[in-house]
């Protein structure tokens, strides 16, 4: 039975740029058993397979895998998944040019805006992100990413969760972030001992001037060496940067990440939030998201 598929490239300032997303329109007549054998085969970062939804609330739902499991929730499958759906004519958006898709860890709003049919914007509302407490053994979360304890800046890792868990790791140059790279066994240890998904780390020094924080990501349990651009983490890593005073002081914020450079798929990624009485109401992450390819598999 052929299965229709399509190549998008999201948080893609350009071309070739972005995190790479495949997207299964019509599951809902694929196996669920090839699900996680298809994502191994197009061997993204992740891979999406959209069925009917069972909420009355949802226009669709949206199942997502790496190449080793199936994620609850993540960034930039369900924006390119949104828009997807949106360009295709698949989902009719609503009055304010929206949609909800149904995940695992539940209901998520996404907006879309179409420049034409294969580019365009979206933008997704993200839970608030909670503490789950600071790490003060710097010598081993910086041999974790083949650093040293005098590469991190002074303010304390931290572990942040939405609806994903991430370890927040503050590096204090660009030269240092460069440096990075996941030291095997160690850091999987360390994320499995914080239980977390992956570990972002970041500087304040950037590529671009209209960039708020550079960031590189890794996941080694699930089966991604290093992310071009992880959606999810920016609400956690927009909390981090504003708990520690990084960001200059307002009611309303937008941060802007850079993420990718390294691995040769540059990426911009957008996150909007509200404080209120010193406490986040409101997230949102956005980025482009450029249609690049469709086919099909013949088995």
């Amino acid at each position: 039975m052929p299965m229709k598929f399509y190549i998008l490239d999201v948080f893609a300032p350009k071309i070739f740029a972005g995190n790479q997303l495949a997207v299964f329109p019509d599951a809902a007549d694929i196996p669920r058993n090839r699900f996680s054998q298809l994502a191994r085969e197009m061997n993204y970062s992740e891979t999406t397979f959209v069925l009917p939804p069972k909420s009355p609330e949802a226009n669709a739902a949206v199942r997502i895998f790496t190449p080793t499991t199936e994620l609850p929730f993540a960034g930039h499958p369900i924006l390119g998944t949104a828009f997807l759906l949106a360009s295709t004519g698949a989902v009719k958006l609503d009055k304010d040019q929206t949609m909800v898709l149904e995940l695992k860890a539940g209901l998520v709003r996404v907006s879309v805006e179409l420049k034409d049919s294969q580019r365009g914007k979206a933008i997704m509302e993200q839970p608030i992100p909670q503490s789950r407490g600071t790490v003060s053994d710097l010598a081993t979360v910086a041999a974790s990413i083949c650093l040293t304890s005098d590469d991190i800046a002074p303010y304390p890792p931290e572990i942040l969760a939405n609806a994903v868990s991430f370890f927040i790791v503050p590096i204090k140059s660009m030269r240092a972030l460069e440096r990075a790279r996941p030291n095997g066994i160690l850091l999987e240890a360390l994320l499995a001992k914080l239980n977390v998904e992956g570990l972002i780390c970041f500087s304040t020094e950037t590529v671009e001037a209209g960039s708020q924080a550079h960031v590189r990501a890794f996941f080694p349990g699930l089966g991604i060496s290093e992310d071009p651009a992880t959606g999810a983490a920016q609400g956690p890593l927009a909390a981090y940067l504003s708990k520690n005073n990084l960001l200059k002081r307002g009611a309303k914020y937008r941060v802007v990440a850079e993420q990718g450079y390294q691995i040769g798929r540059p990426s911009k990624l957008t996150t909007m939030f509200e404080v209120s009485d010193n406490l986040i109401s409101s997230i949102k992450v956005g980025g482009d998201v450029i249609l690049m390819a469709k086919g099909e598999f013949l088995i």
